[in-house]
């Protein structure tokens, strides 16, 4: 079966050399060129699945002689560490935060929320500020990320007249505190 194969391949070889001598020997380089790739491209797979296994092994192997030095687990380390609770503190901080990024500050209420079961307390502030987009979303970014205690909850604008940039923006945010000790 294998020996018709090969004579069957040879001679429709032979007839295509005849009459296309370049092209027949161009189509079975590209195809010698092919099988040739294909056998590299098999063996860098093969290669980069044992490296990508040996990295995973010893990431493991890191992680478990980490907690070992530390005597802590990971999930312990990744946990926030929320600051003591200062009345004041943070009003003037937002004020600070706002007054950076140029946004004049209509309202603002904060409200300290009754914690219950929760190992964390939280104070919520809500207010009304009237900027363009960009000084309204310099703002809660600087805000969130000067204060890592404090998220954005919620956000609604609105725009009275069109054909300005102006925005009246309704923020609501969290700030989050130790509950075993209060300021």
């Amino acid at each position: 079966m294998v020996s018709r194969l090969i004579f069957a391949l040879r001679f429709y070889f032979l007839q295509a050399y005849k009459l296309r001598p370049l092209a027949t020997v161009s189509s079975a380089s590209m195809l010698i060129i092919a099988m040739a790739l294909s056998v590299s491209l098999t063996y860098l797979q093969r290669t980069v699945a044992a490296a990508n296994s040996e990295m995973a092994a010893l990431r493991i192997q890191e992680n478990a002689k980490v907690r070992n030095r530390e005597g802590e687990s990971v999930n312990a380390v990744s946990r926030p560490v929320l600051p003591w609770f200062q009345s004041s503190d943070l009003p003037s901080r937002m004020a600070q935060i706002a007054a950076e990024a140029s946004l004049p500050l209509d309202e603002v209420d904060y409200s300290l929320e009754a914690g219950g079961n929760q190992p964390y307390m939280r104070y919520r502030i809500k207010m009304t500020v009237v900027a363009t987009y960009p000084v309204i979303r310099r703002f809660v970014i600087d805000a969130t990320s000067a204060l890592s205690n404090v998220d954005l909850d919620a956000i609604t604008c609105r725009r009275n007249d069109i054909s300005t940039g102006v925005l009246s923006c309704d923020l609501a945010l969290s700030a989050f505190f130790r509950k075993d000790a209060n300021g």
